[in-house]
Parts: structure tokens; sequence; C-alpha cells
């Protein structure tokens, strides 16, 4: 039995998890400029590949996405409304100037009817945005000054010549949960590390960059005197199939603690991936009590990892 004792106050519970995706479904094959992708990354058309299938768009903006996940949330939390405390909003681009700014925190308030929620907006940190929002809710509610902080990432692609990427197949979609000091059923953050590479390039699309993964996963481990075979399930960026499973496995998480069904389902959805995986994950399979799972999430010259405990 491992006796390492959590630095985490047990009642802060992340619950909730929920998701939505674009309602329109598209084939890789779809893309505007596929051909032209092949051609400037030389890449064959293999879709099995590099787990090129599917992915979803939006006809609405990130906060029609946002809004209709943070619903989920809400409704399956038992939390009402006017208890969240903070609401904390991840993307990798908010559109517009400070006077639209103002209209989306208007906007996102009322329809939810967050009267007491203050608004939190993380974007420097692309796709880590949820994980690191994740961890800072915990830290708050663990503080004992907020109970109740709902997190939603939404995020979609306004140019489609740039929906493939030479490292994903980005979707449109939206996740969110809510981290509350309520018992509940949920999970606990038993450790988390966020690192900028050693070498930050301004190019950085995909970079190897094992040292840092590496470290990440050693600290994360290390810090619960967990090893990678101490987890039941590793839940990741949904990159190109090769590319996650090479990166996975060098920690040392074999291929059947992988979770990459959604490479091909749903493509990248940006810093949503984990939780829509971990959602899918556990309407079929679920977890028991104790078990741990790892969320690892990818950005140029940054890498993100949350280490969570099954709670009762």
């Amino acid at each position: 039995m491992n006796n390492f004792q959590e630095r985490t106050v047990p009642h802060a519970v992340i619950t909730a998890m929920a998701y939505t995706l674009g309602e329109t479904e598209c084939a890789y094959s779809d893309v505007v400029n596929l051909d032209d992708f092949l051609k400037a990354n030389n890449f064959p058309n293999l879709p099995s590949l590099f787990g090129w299938g599917k992915y979803r768009k939006t006809a609405g903006d990130i906060f029609d996405l946002a809004i209709d996940t943070a619903r989920k949330s809400l409704a399956s939390s038992g939390v009402a409304p006017a208890e969240v405390d903070l609401v904390y909003v991840c993307s990798t681009c908010v559109p517009g100037d400070e006077v639209a700014h103002i209209k989306y925190n208007v906007r996102l308030l009322a329809a939810l009817g967050l009267c007491n929620a203050y608004p939190i907006g993380i974007t420097l940190n692309n796709c880590t945005s949820f994980l690191s929002a994740i961890a800072m809710a915990a830290s708050m509610v663990q503080g004992g000054r907020y109970r109740n902080i709902l997190i939603v990432t939404a995020d979609k692609v306004y140019d489609e010549t740039i929906r493939f990427q030479n490292f994903a197949l980005l979707s449109d979609a939206a996740a969110s949960c809510i981290v509350t000091a309520r018992d509940t059923p949920g999970f606990a953050l038993v450790n988390e590390r966020f690192l900028p590479s050693a070498d930050p390039v301004e190019h950085n699309r995909g970079k190897d960059d094992s040292p840092l993964y590496s470290r990440v996963c050693k600290e994360l481990l290390d810090g619960a005197r967990l090893t990678a075979r101490d987890v039941k399930k590793v839940f990741t960026s949904n990159i190109f199939r090769p590319i996650t499973q090479l990166k996975e496995t060098k920690l040392g998480f074999s291929k059947d603690q992988l979770h990459m069904e959604n490479v091909s389902r749903y493509g990248h959805c940006f810093s949503a991936d984990t939780v829509i995986s971990l959602v899918d994950y556990s309407a079929t399979n679920g977890f028991a009590s104790g078990e741990h799972i790892v969320m690892s999430a990818d950005a140029p010259n940054l890498r993100a990892s949350l280490l969570l405990r099954r709670l009762a």
C-alpha cells in the first residue's frame, strides 16, 4: 500500500466533467488544403498511420461552445449557478478588442446565471491552459476562500487553411468541469507539474522535447512516490498517433495505458483533449476508488501534467 501523504486537501474535488463538439462532423479529406499540406510536410496520405479520421466544425463562436458545455457541468454537479465563486475561461485566442471582451464577460455570466462568479481568462499557455486552470482552482478551493470554481475551455479554427497542422488535425470543441469543496464523486489532485522547454524556439510545432517530457513525468510521479506502472490510464493531447505513442512509451507507459481512440474520432481539440477523453473512457470503463490517472497536455515549448486519484 502506498503511504504517500497527498499534499492536497481531499475536499477539493474535480467533478462534473463535460464537453461539447462542433455540430458538423467532417472527414479529414474535407480539409480545404489537404494536398498542399501533405506536399509541404512530405506526408503520405495514410490516415490509419497518423490517426486522421474525423474532425468537428462549428458555425458559432467559442462562447457558444463554452456556454453549452458549462451548462452540462452545472447541471450534473448539483452546484447552483449563484454558488459559483470563480469561472476560469481558457482559450488559445479570444477574438476581439477590449470592448468585445467586456461583452463576452457579460454574455457568459448572464447566459449561465453566474451572478457571483468572477471571470478569469487564461490563454498564453496555449493547449496546456485547461490543466493549469484545474490545478489553480484546486489550490484556491483548498485555501478555503472559494468553494466552487467552474472551468471552461473552448477553441475553434477561424481560418480553414490552418485546420491541419504538422502535428495534428484541429477540431472545434469545448470542455468543462467544476472544482468544489463539496463531498461528491470525482477526482482528487495528487500532484501537478508545469514546465517550459530549456530551449524554447518561436516556431516550435510538434518539436520532440524529450528532456522536457521526461522531467515533467519524473517529477510528477516521484513527488507522489509512484511509478508509471501504478497509473491506470494516461490521457494526452490528440496529436498524430505515432507521435503520441512514441512520446508516452518513452516515459515508461505501455501502449495499453494510453487512451488514443479520440485521435481519429475527434482530432485535436486544443486544451479540451484530456477531459474529453476522460469523459468518454469513464462512460464505458470507469475507475475504481483509489486508482490513479495521468492527464498530460503539450503546447509549443510547454508540457503540463496532472496526477489524479479517483475518489469513492
